[in-house]
């Protein structure tokens, strides 16, 4: 359960962490977040003010979700059964997600389970995200369609070519099998 804290007439609440959901210590989560029964969240991971970690969700270290982020993880969250009897938890298929080292989950983007997003992909702000994001993919907008890569930095790749080049790393990634990987044998 949560608590709040009133400072200068302003009510602060903590975090709510399940019993049976796996915090690490690194981790930082902000107030109102709610992380959910046998969800994980690892080291270095960040969790802005109002997210939602649903149950069975796995957090990989250094993921950084943004204020509002939200994973669905019953993929049909109906209230009651055929028979208007009120479902419980028991009653619920969850579903579980994860995400990669070094994802990043803008504000307010809703994700429904089962998914996968890859390692330093970037889901933009009010996103809705129904299918597995690839390593290093920059979805956005309703159905998030892939919009371009990015590199480690988070920023957008500029194509060049038959490369792409991150213009903070100086790197360079080339796509082979629609797949972003590193391209070691080209010198800048």
């Amino acid at each position: 359960m949560s608590s709040k804290v009133t400072v200068d007439k302003k009510t602060y609440f903590s975090p709510f962490v399940a019993p049976d959901a796996t915090l690490a210590a690194g981790a930082l989560v902000r107030m109102r977040t709610k992380i959910w029964g046998l969800a994980q969240v690892k080291e270095q991971s960040v969790l802005g003010i109002s997210c939602i970690i649903g149950w069975g969700v796995n957090v990989r270290g250094g993921v950084f979700e943004e204020p509002g982020a939200v994973l669905m993880n019953d993929f049909s969250p109906g209230a009651t059964d055929p028979d208007s009897a009120v479902r419980s938890a028991t009653d619920r298929d969850a579903l579980g997600a994860t995400r990669d080292e070094s994802a990043s989950i803008g504000a307010r983007a809703v994700r429904v389970a089962p998914l996968h997003n890859g390692q330093w992909a970037v889901v933009a702000a009010g996103a809705v995200v129904t299918k597995d994001v690839k390593n290093f993919s920059w979805v956005r907008r309703d159905s998030a369609r892939h919009a371009g890569s990015v590199g480690n930095a988070g920023q957008v790749l500029i194509l060049l070519g038959g490369l792409c080049l991150d213009p903070v790393m100086g790197q360079t990634f080339r796509e082979p099998d629609g797949e972003l990987v590193m391209d070691e044998g080209v010198p800048l």
